[in-house]
């Protein structure tokens, strides 16, 4: 099943200080917002609880991921 995966950015930085994450994205972020789950290398699976557009980047809120520094350890 991961050999099915695309490679859709890299989570840069955390984003706030309740456990939002930056991904930029390859491609346009808009085809990004309505992902329900995200496979992190490193993580596997996290269910998305909110996806919001930010110029070139999305930023995305994981469920189970509340503080800056969870976020922080999602940095890729």
């Amino acid at each position: 099943m991961l050999e099915n995966l695309t490679h859709i950015g890299t989570i840069s930085a955390p984003f706030g200080v309740k456990g939002a994450t930056k991904l930029y994205t390859i491609g346009d972020p808009s085809r990004l917002l309505n992902l329900e789950r995200v496979w992190l290398e490193k993580r596997g699976w996290l269910k998305v609880q909110l996806a919001e557009a930010h110029g070139p980047a999305v930023m995305y809120k994981f469920l189970g991921v509340d503080s800056r520094e969870g976020a922080e350890l999602l940095k890729t």
